[in-house]
């Protein structure tokens, strides 16, 4: 055989759609930096993926602009890592079951839709931080998502976190009523009002930081947490004029 160097050192793929029969994926799904499409429209019939890598928390995925991670029959997975600032819609209005983290984090996400997910059995991650960083700034930080809704969930088993989405105007949360462990709303920099209106436990500790513009804070059934925090970014942004939390000994 030829021991000449290819002079592509790997092939890139440009389409899958020859998967679109393909409904279940035991072991793991991984979409590299070498695949050349900006959707997996192969994958529109999977109902059942044991982990799904778009990026992973320390490996960015670095994929055509706007790509859309459509996944519109996943029904369950064990996992799903969605690490890109490419990535620009998440869409996964079956997805009612995840065993262990659905984690998303793009600064260039615009549309996020989890329609279906009454329980997540681990941790639920929406961050809007680019790439890596651990610095949130103007630069860094998420400004296209303007709206973020999780109609039908009641509950995280593990943490919840949402952070970095400067963008964001309404953060929607209506059945939400607990978290085992810490739950986490950070520098939501714009979004003036917090209505959490079934919680009633959060197993860890409770944190509201740096989202300056909020006016309202409301949880009228909130009553257990491991420990709680309000907060401005200091002690001059905090804009909050209504305190609604009855329940909770402070």
């Amino acid at each position: 055989g030829s021991n000449v160097e290819p002079s592509v050192p790997y092939d890139t793929i440009k389409s899958i759609s020859s998967l679109s029969s393909l409904q279940e994926v035991t072991m793991n799904v991984i979409v590299n930096d070498t695949y050349k499409g900006n959707e997996l429209f192969g994958f529109s019939n999977l109902k059942k993926v044991g982990t799904l890598y778009v990026g992973m928390t320390d490996k960015v995925a670095n994929l055509q602009s706007d790509f859309e991670v459509s996944l519109p029959n996943l029904e369950s997975a064990n996992d799903i890592y969605i690490v890109s600032d490419s990535v620009k819609k998440v869409e996964l209005d079956k997805l009612v079951r995840v065993n262990k983290s659905l984690y998303v984090r793009s600064m260039n996400l615009a549309e996020f839709s989890l329609q279906s997910m009454v329980n997540c059995s681990g941790s639920l991650s929406v961050i809007g931080l680019s790439g890596t960083s651990s610095s949130v700034s103007a630069t860094t930080a998420n400004q296209t998502l303007t709206d973020l809704k999780f109609n039908k969930l009641e509950s995280v088993n593990g943490d919840f976190t949402i952070k970095a989405l400067w963008g964001a105007k309404n953060l929607k949360l209506p059945l939400l009523k607990s978290v085992g462990g810490a739950f986490t709303i950070d520098e939501l920099r714009y979004i003036t009002e917090i209505k959490l209106p079934a919680l009633t436990v959060v197993g860890g500790a409770f944190a509201s930081t740096s989202n300056d513009a909020m006016t309202t804070f409301s949880a009228p059934s909130f009553a257990e947490t491991g420990a709680f925090t309000l907060k401005g970014y200091n002690q001059y942004v905090l804009s909050l004029t209504k305190l609604d939390i009855p329940e909770l000994a402070i």
